[in-house]
């Protein structure tokens, strides 16, 4: 078993869905990865807050085996917050409102003792952010898995596909891998991955699963039949705790164990989206995984 860096957002969110509405939750990328990854190794946290973060919230980290030796506190500012919207099937947030606040001029520095964590996600965020926290380890990680989204793929384009040379695995919808590679449909994407020098794309396809694709392999996997979805907003970053998180506890990066990892991921997106916030992925038993992993290995067995 290996320690996992994550470096990424923590938020407070408000959550407005058909099932109800939840203000000032626990939120964030880095929050939602580090809660779903704590269930199978030890995190290594590299975040900001404000004074306004609450001080149930560091402890929870701390009970769940993270480590916030990395978590800046700005004693004269505030949390980040963002305040989301779902209405109908609920696939997509409407922004109500987002605020920065103490998010919007961080720039990470990594304690020396995080400099040499085996495993980095590297969360959504500025490409050169991102670019940033590599140049500060000091040993390069086994595995390095990067988030982004459609607003850095349109705006800094030519410095995400040079992070991309950089890492080993990339985590998106499949409308961001459309657009990453300005192509039209998934063939052209699975063909273009050489071209683009992508070792791993993961894309996740929410209810209709998620697909592994490297040079010479594609996997694909369904959803797990959640019946009960109340909000979808960490699930993609709940996905990608799970997905390191397995492969950071087998120690271990074969093809065989990222086509594992993919399960582990979808089962752990589908816990988050049961329940508000953080709030299903605090009471997680380690044989709810395993019984929901079996599942979906049952469902793809020929």
């Amino acid at each position: 078993m290996s320690n996992i860096l994550v470096v990424g957002s923590i938020g407070l969110d408000t959550i407005d869905t058909p099932f109800g509405k939840r203000e000032n939750i626990l939120g964030g990328a880095a929050t939602l990865f580090s809660l779903s990854a704590s269930c199978f190794t030890k995190i290594n946290l590299v975040s900001v807050v404000g004074n306004d973060f609450p001080q149930e919230h560091t402890k929870l980290f701390t009970k769940k085996g993270v480590n916030i030796d990395g978590l800046e506190v700005k004693r004269e500012g505030r949390t980040f917050r963002w305040h989301g919207r779902y209405r109908g099937r609920m696939n997509t947030a409407t922004t109500v409102s987002v605020d920065l606040n103490v998010l919007g001029d961080f720039k990470p520095t990594l304690p020396q003792s995080f400099r040499e964590t085996p495993y980095l996600f590297l969360g959504n965020g500025s490409p050169h952010t991102q670019m940033a926290v590599l140049e500060q380890m000091s040993k390069k990680p086994k595995f390095i898995l990067l988030d982004t989204m459609n607003f850095w793929i349109e705006t800094e384009h030519e410095k995400l596909l040079e992070l991309i040379k950089h890492v080993d695995g990339i985590c998106i919808n499949y409308e961001e891998a459309l657009m990453l590679m300005d192509k039209n449909n998934f063939a052209e994407v699975v063909e273009a991955i050489q071209h683009f020098d992508i070792k791993v794309l993961i894309i996740k396809k929410a209810e209709h699963g998620a697909v592994l694709i490297t040079q010479d392999t594609i996997f694909s996997i369904p959803s797990y039949p959640t019946i009960s979805i109340k909000d979808p907003t960490g699930a993609g970053d709940a996905f990608a705790g799970g997905f390191l998180g397995y492969i950071a506890k087998t120690d271990n990066t074969t093809i065989q164990t990222l086509k594992h990892a993919l399960i582990y991921g979808t089962v752990m997106g589908s816990f988050a989206i049961e329940d508000f916030g953080t709030e299903r992925l605090q009471t997680i038993k380690p044989n709810e995984i395993e019984e929901r992993y079996h599942v979906i290995l049952d469902m793809i067995r020929v």
